[in-house]
């Protein structure tokens, strides 16, 4: 379980927060700055798109890549792959809104990094567990999400994504908590 104090502190900090579980901190090959891919995770939330920005300032500094990541939960598993180039070909009916948010997500950043896009089916309640599989696929060295905050007793009851990354997944996880969203975004 996580603990309560990475828990408050990944709920209420300033600036973005990077939890390393005890799995990833007993890892002798953990090097956040490898060159590996970064997995992000998008929904177009403020914090979301923080998210994107501390995942592509990272990926950048460590000359490394940046996968960006929507995942729908609904009944389906299934997992769709586009390139960003494929994306203006595709961008009608539902896949579509989720290929425009992911293209709003990496237009800032296509021009000064190596970039991909993945769309994620699953079932409910199961984002997560997608992000997590996505990331061991690509040899991810690190996952990236916003949080919205939506304070701990409900994340207790219902798991909030962060909250279950921070919990379980092989890889250091950056959270961008709501009270950060700004400052990373270069808004305040």
């Amino acid at each position: 379980m996580l603990g309560s104090v990475s828990r408050r502190v990944a709920a209420e900090a300033a600036a973005p927060v990077v939890i390393v579980s005890p799995e990833a901190a007993a890892d002798p090959g953990l090097d956040l700055l490898a060159g590996a891919p970064i997995a992000c995770g998008v929904d177009g939330s403020d914090e979301g798109n923080a998210a994107v920005a501390a995942a592509a300032r990272l990926a950048a500094g460590a000359a490394g890549s940046l996968i960006l990541v929507n995942v729908r939960e609904d009944a389906g598993a299934m997992l769709v792959s586009q390139e960003p180039a494929d994306l203006d070909a595709r961008l009608s009916g539902d896949t579509g809104n989720r290929l425009a948010l992911l293209r709003r997500a990496y237009d800032p950043y296509r021009e000064s990094m190596d970039l991909r896009v993945e769309l994620l089916r699953c079932p409910e309640e199961r984002s997560a567990e997608a992000l997590r599989w996505l990331a061991a696929e690509e040899g991810a060295c690190l996952i990236a999400v916003g949080s919205r905050g939506r304070g701990a007793v409900r994340s207790a009851v219902l798991g909030s994504t962060s909250a279950n990354l921070a919990r379980s997944a092989a890889q250091p996880v950056l959270i961008v908590p709501p009270a950060a969203a700004a400052r990373v975004d270069g808004r305040s």
